[in-house]
């Protein structure tokens, strides 16, 4: 039995400014059928189930320690990793939407993956975050389960300089499932990451709200100078991709 639609999440000062995107991937031992396909909680996405025995190299590249998603999985506290070995299938839930006024394809998402959770799911990936979600975690969001943007979007602070003396980078990743660029400062020393991280992530709020920052706005966040927004466009596919996706670099106003 499936139970009754969220309340979507709003976004109250919504903007219009292209569709947005969302990927999930479950590991399970078997992959079964969902009921209810028909139901409007499955409305937008499409769902597909893929086997180890018949893709193990797509398979080993979500679970393998020396790749980047299988490294993070490891990695990921409440990880059953006993039950993980155990893991044959993996169910892909994803999905575009046009006008995305509210978030409740982001909270359908995820009761989607409570039914999977239910159904065996040893983990959970947000693909676009490259963040992984142990069975536990999914089971427990409850229907008061209120919206922040830390729960959808990470922040990463690259450790080594990608230039020298150019300073260390900082963006999200994860944006796209609002339809929006991911944020991405760079030139910063080492003893500025907890301050940048948070200033993204309020930011991020904001667009994930449904504002909308252009190139040549520009941003006054606590603590930071004036900041010039700068939009690139999307890299995925790209040799050097770093976001999959649009993305918005603050740059001092000055430089």
């Amino acid at each position: 039995m499936i139970a009754d639609l969220p309340i979507p999440w709003p976004r109250p000062r919504y903007v219009s400014a292209g569709p947005a995107r969302v990927a999930y991937l479950a590991l399970l031992p078997e992959a079964g059928e969902l009921a209810q396909k028909g139901h409007p909680l499955f409305e937008g996405f499409e769902i597909t189930a893929r086997y180890r025995g018949e893709d193990p190299e797509w398979f080993d590249g979500w679970v393998n320690p020396k790749g980047t998603f299988g490294s993070l999985l490891l990695r990921t506290p409440g990880i059953d990793m006993v039950a993980l070995t155990t893991c044959k299938a993996a169910v892909v839930l994803s999905g575009e939407f046009a006008e995305p006024k509210d978030l409740g394809y982001i909270q359908r998402a995820f009761r989607i993956m409570q039914l999977l959770a239910k159904a065996g799911a040893v983990a959970v990936c947000d693909v676009e975050s490259m963040v992984w979600w142990p069975r536990s975690d999914i089971e427990e969001l409850g229907a008061d389960w209120d919206f922040d943007v830390s729960d959808h979007v990470r922040v990463v602070f690259e450790s080594a300089e990608r230039e020298p003396g150019a300073g260390h980078l900082c963006h999200t990743l994860g944006m796209a499932k609002f339809g929006r660029p991911d944020l991405a400062i760079a030139g910063l020393e080492r003893e500025h990451a907890e301050a940048a991280g948070e200033m993204l992530l309020n930011l991020a709020t904001a667009l994930a709200q449904g504002d909308q920052f252009e190139t040549g706005d520009v941003v006054e966040p606590d603590g930071f100078p004036p900041l010039r927004c700068e939009e690139l466009g999307d890299d995925t596919g790209s040799p050097d991709s770093t976001f999959g996706n649009r993305s918005l670099w603050l740059v001092p106003e000055e430089a």
